[in-house]
């Protein structure tokens, strides 16, 4: 499994885009979320 989540939530975007950079900074602020929403699972 890739876990794209990032790159999925944008994807109506990605056709708009060149290059890698928006896929890395999609990919870093789903992680910091998923990151978030686990934190507050367990509080």
């Amino acid at each position: 499994m890739l876990k794209l989540y990032g790159l999925l939530s944008h994807w109506a975007e990605t056709g708009e885009n060149d290059g890698i950079d928006p896929l890395i900074q999609w990919k870093e602020e789903a992680r910091v979320r998923r990151g978030l929403e686990q934190r507050w699972m367990v509080v």
